[in-house]
């Protein structure tokens, strides 16, 4: 799941910005309910994938109807 973040680096193309981006992060479950941030990705990678991040709020409801919960 992706929610929407402001980056400072693409872990995907390994590109580091010059300023911050409007990307995303991939949060993922670490086995017992709590979703961490597992990388960040950049706008070029979010679009050239189609990617829809989600907001924070929207992500914490997706997580808690899961029976997880958001670790940030």
């Amino acid at each position: 799941m992706y929610m929407q973040a402001t980056v400072n680096f693409c872990d995907a193309t390994q590109k580091t910005y010059p300023s911050p981006q409007k990307g995303a992060v991939l949060l993922k479950d670490d086995g017992d309910g709590c979703w961490q941030v597992a990388s960040n990705v950049g706008p070029e990678y979010i679009e050239r994938n189609g990617i829809k991040p989600l907001s924070k709020e929207k992500c914490r409801m997706e997580i808690e109807s899961r029976g997880g919960f958001l670790a940030a």
